[in-house]
């Protein structure tokens, strides 16, 4: 969702706390009616922003990846 936001040019902010408080919340958690066996992991806010999203070179090796068999 955050990369088809930014390819709109729609800001887009990942809110871990959120997550937290509402599995930690029993009554929150039955307001969302989720399914059963089903717990939120991730909360995002989209909206209008000023920034600009530019391409950026990054490097191959900048995040070290092991491969383990």
């Amino acid at each position: 969702m955050a990369i088809a936001a930014t390819e709109l040019g729609i800001g887009s902010c990942h809110i871990w706390g959120a997550v937290r408080f509402l599995n930690d919340n029993d009554e929150l958690l039955k307001e969302l009616n989720l399914p059963e066996g089903m717990v939120p992991c991730c909360a995002i806010i989209l909206g209008q922003t000023d920034e600009k999203y530019e391409l950026r070179d990054i490097p191959e090796n900048k995040i070290k990846t092991n491969f383990i068999k």
